[in-house]
């Protein structure tokens, strides 16, 4: 992943001539006195015709599901969320002559991506409007989620990869002060 990706070596450009998206989501929510939940699932396909063959596109997951619920009061709220889809697609490299070569465009698969998130917060009247303070943990269980890979020539010429990964265990805390 890069700020500016068509500044790296590593990108090639993709002309499809099409492409295409289809799925089916199904979602449910509810909200039981002072508690909320809500979930979801989603199938769904998206390709790229490229030179006449339909190609998995780079963010495709097949299978999604999200799902999360909350509990408020007049001062405290406490939430979590959590995300599992299949691993977005891949492209193997070979080294022939040499020279790194690409295999079938995004014919892999990364592994399974799954986060847990959760936030607690607390709201305090103050005299010009009100303090809400929270603390947050993304991806509470510190998953290791693949994103990508890195590709090396070793210095015995074989080509060599490692994976790349989202964030780690991350909090946060903050205040909002709304006036």
């Amino acid at each position: 992943l890069g700020l500016v990706p068509e500044l790296q070596a590593d990108r090639v450009r993709l002309d499809p001539i099409s492409g295409e998206s289809r799925g089916v989501e199904i979602s449910l929510a509810g909200s039981p006195g002072r508690w909320n939940w809500w979930t979801s699932y989603t199938w769904s396909k998206a390709t790229d015709r490229i030179d006449g063959v339909n190609e998995a596109r780079s963010w495709d997951q097949r299978h999604a599901f999200q799902g999360g619920f909350g509990w408020t009061d007049e001062s405290w709220s406490f939430a979590a969320a959590a995300s599992v889809h299949s691993g977005w697609p891949s492209t193997r490299l070979s080294l022939i002559s040499d020279e790194a070569v690409p295999g079938p465009r995004n014919a892999d698969r990364h592994g399974t991506f799954a986060s847990l998130d959760l936030r607690l917060s607390r709201r305090f009247n103050v005299r010009k409007g009100t303090l809400l303070a929270f603390v947050e943990l993304s991806n509470a269980t510190n998953r290791r989620n693949v994103c990508c890979l890195d590709w090396d020539i070793t210095d015995e010429d074989e080509l060599e990869f490692s994976e790349d990964y989202w964030m780690p265990l991350l909090p946060a805390i903050g205040i909002l002060w709304e006036f």
